[in-house]
C-alpha cells in the first residue's frame, strides 16, 4: 500500500512540475514574441508621475533621478527587447530540457522512496522464510 502511495505521488508531482513548466514556457515564449513590439517605447519614461504609493516612503527628488537612471539604460533595454523574439526557440528547448531532468529526478526520487520502504518493510519482519531451490526452507538473511 506504501509502494502505491508512493507512486501516486510521484506521479502527482510529475503532473504538478508539467503544468508548472507548461504555464512558464507559454508566459515566456508570449513574452518573448510581443517584446519586439515594445521596443522603442522607453522614450518617455521620464514623463511617469511618482506613484500616490511610493510618494510616503521616498523624497519627492528621488524620483526624477530614479527616471534619468531608467531613462539611461533606455538603448540597451530597446536592444534587449528586440532580441528577445529570436530566443523564443532556444527558451522552448531549454525550458523542456529543464522539464525532462526535473523529471527524472522525481521518478528517481519514487524509486528510492520505494526501495527504502521495501527495506524497511524487510527488516520489520525477520521471520520470514525463503524457500530454497530444492524446496527447502532457508531462514531469512
Amino acid at each position: 500500500m506504501l509502494h502505491a502511495l508512493t507512486w501516486f505521488l510521484a506521479l502527482g508531482l510529475i503532473l504538478a512540475w508539467s503544468l508548472a513548466a507548461w504555464a512558464f514556457h507559454t508566459v515566456a515564449t508570449l513574452a518573448a514574441t510581443q517584446s519586439g513590439a515594445l521596443a522603442g517605447g522607453i522614450e518617455g519614461i521620464r514623463a511617469l508621475p511618482m506613484p500616490d504609493w511610493l510618494a510616503p516612503w521616498v523624497s519627492a527628488e528621488w524620483w526624477p533621478v530614479v527616471l534619468g537612471s531608467l531613462a539611461e539604460l533606455g538603448p540597451f533595454l530597446d536592444g534587449l527587447l528586440a532580441v528577445l523574439p529570436t530566443l523564443s526557440g532556444p527558451l522552448s528547448i531549454l525550458v523542456w530540457v529543464i522539464w525532462a531532468v526535473g523529471a527524472f529526478a522525481i521518478v528517481v526520487l519514487g524509486g528510492v522512496v520505494s526501495g527504502l520502504i521495501a527495506h524497511a518493510q524487510a527488516r520489520r519482519s525477520p521471520h520470514t522464510s525463503v524457500v530454497g531451490a530444492a524446496g527447502s526452507r532457508l531462514p531469512a538473511r
